[in-house]
């Protein structure tokens, strides 16, 4: 695995176990709107984001699509494969482009016996998870798009690893399950408070405490969960102010 680009689950694991599942796969590059599983499909590969985002959807009947997951550095794609699902029941794809490391599934699964801390490791990963999506529809219900939006911008800098990351307004509507007038609208909100850069795809978190102040609360709630699961902060150091990095060092 490239050591400039890190999935945070893997190395967690002891290193025994995390050079048998590198081993096992290959870096591969995806981008915006890839398709990583499709529902009625199966599980061919798993899916550990070095940069990348996968987004776990429903599409409804109307072809709008909402998220009730964001999958980046901090997780895997594939976890219904090892709790016993053959076929996904969701529609799945990247997010922000970028890099993951893919394990085939069958290669996978016969590594899973010298994988006992990985194994142990599956139900608080799925408890975090879990408690991550109900929070995410209790958001979706509850809280002003505004807010939403600083909060999936924020989790996607963390799922990344960097302030800086590319998305369009499309993408950023369809994930938040609004319309793009009113996302955008929002974003100009954020961008006229100094808070991002938003330009033709191209966005950049410019003060990082000021977004957190505009977000819901959900942005803390579900980050606090998985930094406490991976024993680590997911908050991304590179794209600091000077006057920090001088402070820093």
């Amino acid at each position: 695995m490239p050591t400039a680009l890190k999935n945070l689950f893997l190395e967690c694991l002891p290193e025994s176990e995390r050079l048998l599942i590198v081993s096992a796969g290959e870096t591969i590059v995806q981008r915006s709107g890839d398709l990583v599983y499709e529902v009625g499909g199966s599980f061919p590969a798993i899916y550990f984001p070095l940069d990348a985002v996968i987004s776990v959807t429903t599409e409804l009947a109307d072809g709008r699509i909402v998220e009730s997951v964001t999958i980046g550095r901090e997780g895997m794609a594939g976890l219904p494969y090892f709790l016993g699902a053959r076929n996904s029941h969701q529609h799945v794809i990247a997010q922000v482009p970028g890099s993951s490391w893919r394990v085939p599934s069958a290669a996978f699964a016969r590594l899973l016996d010298r994988l006992p801390t990985f194994r142990a490791r599956l139900g608080p990963f799925t408890d975090v998870v879990m408690a991550s999506m109900s929070q995410s529809s209790a958001c979706l219900a509850m809280h002003p798009v505004a807010k939403r939006c600083a909060r999936w911008l924020l989790m996607t800098a963390d799922r990344t690893g960097d302030n800086a990351f590319r998305l369009t307004q499309e993408f950023l509507a369809a994930m938040l399950g609004s319309h793009r007038p009113t996302v955008s609208l929002a974003a100009g909100m954020l961008q006229q408070k100094g808070l991002i850069r938003y330009h033709r795809g191209n966005v950049e978190i410019t003060n990082r405490a000021g977004l957190e102040a505009e977000s819901c609360e959900c942005y803390r709630t579900v980050t606090d969960l998985f930094e406490e699961f991976l024993g680590t902060s997911l908050t991304p150091q590179e794209h600091l102010p000077t006057f920090l990095i001088t402070k820093l060092d």
